[in-house]
């Protein structure tokens, strides 16, 4: 989702809010778009994920005005509907993106034969197989467990589409900036120490976006009960619940548990992941111990 931040003055706030004016000069109103370019994916209910435009008040921590496919949705009676949109665009587009680089990112690994790395490389290719083709997979229409509302065409078409860094000053004020950034920093910084010939952003999306991207997602969603298609259906609310308790919750195997404070202490000497977990740490202690060396679910 493209965002920035405007101010009162600028001409979109007229364009958009018409006669609101916010109560002081600095409010911070931010600009959210879901842009047009995205392929139109329809949703089992009443709402398509592209070409969605929302002002919100950081402060106040509410929409004031939004508008979908050209026509004005009421915040206040439609936030179901908002909220399903938002919620399954990021999943479709932006998430959706770290698994792609994660698959990049083994490839480059395995190619290369680098056994200081494998760990992650280890799942990468084995769940993407499962996402794409398992009769169980969330992805897959007709499964027992599908609860999504994209599919494997829509992936395919999603990667025309691109996306914004989760590393731009717009984002500077989300959660977890400082600690994307540190961990990117760190990365670089120990691939080459530990003279490791890959490629730095596909290793970042693989470790450290992909497992961030689901623990935030949980702790934000866990607390919601919301329409996954915006249908409002006793379907769509269930299927929700199995998004965000089965498949959004971090997860790793139990037998071979690959969250990066295990792996980093499986070595006799430092290595790439003990320097870069000590990194982390310093950077944001609860966050490293939810980073996981491979992208595995």
């Amino acid at each position: 989702m493209m965002c920035k931040p405007v101010k009162r003055t600028d001409p979109l706030i007229q364009n958009y809010c018409g006669d609101f004016h916010p109560s002081t000069e600095d409010d911070h109103i931010w600009l959210w778009e879901i842009p047009r370019e995205l392929p139109a994916v329809p949703f089992d209910g009443n709402a398509v994920l592209k070409d969605l435009s929302i002002i919100f008040l950081e402060k106040e921590r509410r929409v004031i005005r939004a508008i979908h496919q050209g026509k004005d949705i009421a915040p206040s009676s439609s936030s179901n509907m908002l909220f399903s949109i938002v919620a399954a665009t990021l999943g479709y587009w932006s998430h959706f993106k770290s698994h792609l680089m994660a698959e990049i990112s083994a490839e480059e690994i395995i190619n290369q034969g680098i056994e200081k790395l494998e760990p992650s490389a280890r799942f990468v290719h084995s769940l993407h197989s499962g996402l794409l083709n398992s009769a169980t997979s969330p992805a897959v229409p007709g499964s027992l467990l599908y609860s999504i509302a994209t599919t494997r065409t829509s992936f395919e078409e999603s990667m025309g589409c691109p996306m914004p860094h989760y590393i731009v000053p717009a984002k500077r004020n989300f959660a977890a900036f400082a600690f994307f950034l540190a961990a990117r920093k760190s990365i670089a910084a120990n691939l080459k120490a530990h003279d490791l010939n890959v490629s730095v952003e596909p290793l970042f999306q693989n470790m450290i976006v992909h497992c961030i991207d689901h623990h935030l997602s949980y702790e934000y969603l866990k607390l919601h009960d919301y329409s996954l298609d915006g249908s409002e259906s006793f379907m769509s609310y269930m299927r929700s619940l199995i998004l965000v308790e089965l498949w959004m919750f971090p997860k790793v195997n139990p037998f071979d548990d690959v969250h990066l404070c295990a792996v980093a202490c499986n070595y006799d000497s430092p290595s790439f992941y003990s320097d870069v977990y000590r990194d982390l740490k310093r950077a944001d202690p609860l966050l490293a111990d939810r980073i996981i060396a491979s992208t595995c679910f």
